[in-house]
C-alpha cells in the first residue's frame, strides 16, 4: 500500500564530500583558496601589531584579545593595515572600544596593505591629546570632525617623536 508520504521528496541530494558521505549534514570540502587567504590575513595583522610594537619601543599585547593591540608612548593602539582607509566613524568606534587609565591615550594605527609601516597613520582624539599636549598640534597633522567628535591624524612618526 502506497500513501501520500511516498511521493515527498525525503533524500536532499547534495554535491558528495571528500569522504563519500550526502545529505543535508555533510559538510563541504573545505576551500583551500579561501582557507589560504584568511591565513595570510592573520599573518599580515600578526606582524603588523610586532612591526608597530618595535617601532614604538612598547609591547604587543595582541595575544590578551583586547581591544588593543600594542601599548606603547603611553597609548594604547590598535593596529589595522587594511587595502583601503576605514570610514572616519569606523574609527572612531575602534577609539571609544579602547578602555584607559587617567594618563593614557587611545589611538588607532591605520596602514595600507602594500605600505611600510613609517608610512603610517595614528588617530587620536583631539580632547585627549589637548590634555597632554595642550593645542599645540605637531607637523604633518590632521583635524577631522563627524558627530562633535574630533579625531586628530599624525603621521607616526611625529607620534613617536612627541610621545617619546
Amino acid at each position: 500500500m502506497t500513501s501520500d508520504l511516498d511521493s515527498l521528496p525525503w533524500h536532499y541530494p547534495s554535491e558528495a564530500t571528500r569522504n563519500g558521505a550526502t545529505g543535508r549534514r555533510a559538510k563541504p570540502e573545505p576551500d583551500p583558496v579561501r582557507q589560504r587567504r584568511n591565513k595570510n590575513n592573520r599573518k599580515r595583522g600578526n606582524r603588523t601589531s610586532h612591526d608597530l610594537a618595535v617601532y614604538l619601543g612598547g609591547r604587543n599585547v595582541e595575544a590578551l584579545k583586547e581591544p588593543w593591540d600594542v601599548e606603547a608612548c603611553g597609548s594604547r593602539i590598535q593596529s589595522k593595515r587594511l587595502a583601503s582607509r576605514p570610514s572616519l566613524a569606523a574609527i572612531i568606534a575602534l577609539l571609544f572600544r579602547i578602555t584607559v587609565h587617567a594618563d593614557e591615550l587611545r589611538a588607532v594605527f591605520y596602514i595600507g596593505s602594500n605600505q611600510r609601516l613609517a608610512s603610517g597613520r595614528i588617530f587620536l582624539l583631539l580632547d585627549e591629546w589637548v590634555e597632554e599636549h595642550s593645542w599645540h598640534a605637531p607637523d604633518g597633522s590632521v583635524l577631522h570632525v563627524t558627530n562633535g567628535t574630533y579625531v586628530l591624524e599624525l603621521p607616526v612618526a611625529v607620534f613617536r617623536e612627541v610621545r617619546a
